[in-house]
C-alpha cells in the first residue's frame, strides 16, 4: 500500500505529459512598434522624424512615399485609386530604449516638391525582423516666391 500511495504522490507532483511533448511550444514573441511618432519638415530645414523607441529594438527603418492624388474630373469608367511611390528607406541604429529625434539629410530627402508625403517607420531586432509600420501624413506647402532685391 505505501508503494500505491507513493506513485499516486509522484503522478500528482509531475503532470503526466504525451510522450514527444515534454516541453510547451513557446510563444510567439511580441512584435516591437515604435510609438509617439511626430514628424515635421519646417521650411529650409531637414525632415524630421520623432519617435520613441522600445526595449529590444535596435533597428530604425523610415520610409518615405509620395502620396499621388486622384484626379478631381474622373468619370466612372477611368476611376482611379490614390497610388504612391516610394522616394528612400533610411536605417539608423536606437541601441536604447528612449525617444530619439532623427533628422533625414539624405539626398532623397532634401528639396521635396510641394505635395502630400507619408512616412512610416518600423522598429525592430534587425533589418530583417521589423515590428508593424506605423505613419503620419505630411503636407509640403509651395514655397513663397523670393525675389531679389
Amino acid at each position: 500500500m505505501c508503494s500505491a500511495s507513493a506513485s499516486l504522490a509522484a503522478a500528482a507532483v509531475a503532470p503526466a505529459t504525451p510522450l514527444g511533448l515534454g516541453t510547451a511550444p513557446s510563444a510567439a514573441p511580441t512584435r516591437l512598434a515604435a510609438s509617439a511618432l511626430s514628424v515635421s519638415a519646417p521650411a529650409g530645414s531637414p525632415l524630421t522624424v520623432t519617435t520613441t523607441v522600445p526595449a529590444g529594438a535596435k533597428v530604425v527603418a523610415i520610409s518615405l512615399f509620395r502620396l499621388n492624388s486622384v484626379p478631381k474630373r474622373a468619370s466612372a469608367k477611368t476611376r482611379r485609386r490614390p497610388s504612391s511611390a516610394q522616394i528612400a528607406t533610411v536605417y539608423r541604429n536606437a541601441p536604447k530604449a528612449k525617444r530619439y529625434v532623427f533628422r533625414l539629410t539624405e539626398k532623397p530627402f532634401r528639396h521635396l516638391k510641394p505635395g502630400r508625403y507619408l512616412v512610416q517607420v518600423r522598429v525592430g531586432s534587425s533589418r530583417t525582423a521589423l515590428g508593424p509600420a506605423a505613419s503620419r501624413q505630411l503636407t509640403i506647402r509651395k514655397a513663397g516666391s523670393h525675389t531679389a532685391r
